[in-house]
């Protein structure tokens, strides 16, 4: 039997390119830096491929020229390289190789959206809903528009191009378009994927499966998990957020805390799984959700107190025997 081939030099470039990015910017975390290290480690020819694309990032301005693997690695913050568009352009107008090669978008940009939802216009066309709190960067390649979600929600309405994809990647997935309209979440080891209209290819680099998702369905994909969950969705529910509401049909605490989070200055945490098996329902106004959070206790046998860190940790309030 023939064994399977590898990626091709091709596929190690992209994905070189790909790690540059998300290495470098503000919102790289420790999951990403640890995925990084999995994937230099796969194949002795990531390392060479990635060295050769940061050297020739180095040389284009858009990285500092200390930079380096091993350094990349080490940092806590990366430039964020927003200011590199203009330099970028004049690179591609020049004609300098970087471009054609695709090791460098000629176009790049990067929002973030505090407390209100912000509407865009990306710059092939695409409209683009991003959460409150939420962080995204897009760049265009010569065969790709990029779309990187570092944190929060995005819904995208992708223009239509067959030769030119677009792709979104959110932690360990990509999702690759031609033009549809979908929601992208990343809720921090927990991404999903919401198709509202057409159809969108969905990857993961932790079984290497695609999976096609159809207008209604959801795929949420979990740290730890080999295979995504995929099923339909009511699609009010799970984009309410482009309303500023929360809806929590009936969910424990440990289902509804990584959807309340996004929301609060300080995370709630629970005291232990018993805390986390509670449930709790309604729909709410994601601008007021500090409100939520103080109600817990008259609706729920918990207390809320405060962490030395800021945290905010939940915990059952001990029953006591009635006394006859």
């Amino acid at each position: 039997m023939t064994p399977p081939a590898g990626p091709s030099d091709q596929d190690i470039a992209d994905a070189a390119v790909d790690w540059c990015i998300r290495l470098h910017d503000a919102d790289c975390s420790a999951s990403d830096r640890a995925a990084f290290e999995r994937w230099l480690a796969r194949d002795p020819r990531h390392l060479l491929e990635y060295q050769r694309v940061e050297r020739t990032w180095q040389l284009s301005g858009l990285i500092p020229a200390q930079a380096s693997p091993a350094s990349t690695r080490r940092r806590r913050r990366r430039h964020p390289l927003a200011t590199a568009a203009m330099l970028l352009l004049g690179l591609a107008l020049a004609g300098w190789g970087g471009w054609e090669q695709g090791w460098l978008p000629n176009d790049y940009h990067r929002y973030q959206a505090e407390r209100e939802l912000r509407r865009l216009v990306l710059p092939d066309g695409s409209e683009l809903e991003l959460d409150q709190r939420s962080t995204l960067s897009f760049a265009n390649f010569k065969d790709r528009r990029q779309v990187w979600l570092g944190q929060g929600s995005a819904y995208f309405h992708a223009s239509h191009d067959q030769a030119h994809p677009f792709q979104v990647k959110a932690g360990q997935v990509t999702v690759t378009v031609t033009g549809t309209r979908f929601g992208v979440r990343a809720l921090g080891d927990e991404v999903r994927v919401t198709v509202a209209e057409g159809s969108v290819k969905v990857a993961s680099q932790a079984d290497g499966e695609d999976a096609i998702l159809t207008a209604g369905t959801q795929a949420r994909y979990r740290a730890g998990q080999a295979r995504p969950e995929v099923g339909a969705v009511d699609l009010d529910t799970a984009l309410a957020w482009r309303q500023g509401r929360l809806v929590l049909n009936d969910l424990t605490l440990a289902e509804a805390l990584p959807l309340i989070n996004p929301y609060l200055d300080h995370p709630l945490v629970l005291a232990d799984a018993a805390t986390g098996r509670l449930r709790v329902g309604g729909v709410f106004a994601t601008d007021k959700l500090q409100a939520l959070v103080q109600g817990l206790p008259q609706v729920l046998p918990v207390t809320v107190y405060a962490e030395t860190d800021g945290r905010l940790k939940i915990a059952q309030r001990p029953t006591t025997a009635s006394s006859r």
